[in-house]
């Protein structure tokens, strides 16, 4: 049960997405999690699947959260301290206006909040941290950005970067390099 045979350690290599891993568990009569190990001890990895449903919300919404997004809304990296990446694209829209916000998370996902204000007028911040729901915003409200065209095409190449690395633990140093990279690129758009 323990000993992979050599056929069993060629399936391993189709490994595109994270469903082939319960295919492969079913085939080599193993757990999924065993499987993922083996995967990840041969240096094999999975593709992060980003589904495309942006293409399902009305035109007006699109223009409505378009133009709000250039007025109010922010794109920029994080900075994490965890052993899998040390940064992380964040979409972030704030406003009084929480009426506006649950468009965002209604269509979008992420998570509101409320925020204190020095004036104590209340706030509420809307922000995106979950990669296919930022490719699909992204891919949302391009077309139709202005103000923050050139972050948004920033923000689109890291995700398509990070889809490609195809690791979920250990990141090559090249895709931490460029990750600091556009973190500063990001940081200088947003004083502009």
């Amino acid at each position: 049960m323990y000993n992979w045979t050599k056929e069993q350690t060629e399936l391993l290599k189709g490994i595109k997405s994270e469903y082939d891993f319960d295919r492969i568990a079913v085939l080599v009569n193993k757990t999924r999690s065993a499987v993922k190990t083996k995967a990840n001890r041969m240096k094999i990895y999975s593709y992060p699947e980003i589904e495309i449903y942006h293409t399902k919300i009305p035109k007006e919404i699109k223009a409505y959260l378009s133009g709000h997004f250039d007025g109010e809304g922010c794109i920029r990296m994080e900075s994490r301290y965890s052993g899998r990446l040390s940064r992380r694209l964040i979409i972030a829209v704030s406003s009084a206006n929480n009426p506006s916000l649950e468009l965002y998370s209604k269509y979008f996902n992420g998570h509101i909040s409320a925020k204190k204000h020095f004036t104590n007028k209340p706030m509420f911040s809307w922000r995106l941290t979950n990669q296919e729901d930022l490719y699909n915003f992204i891919e949302f409200i391009l077309l139709f950005s202005i103000e923050k065209q050139q972050q948004l095409i920033l923000g689109k190449e890291w995700i398509l970067k990070r889809c490609e690395e195809r690791k979920t633990v250990a990141l090559s140093n090249e895709f931490i390099e460029y990750s600091n990279k556009v973190a500063e690129q990001l940081k200088q758009l947003k004083k502009l």
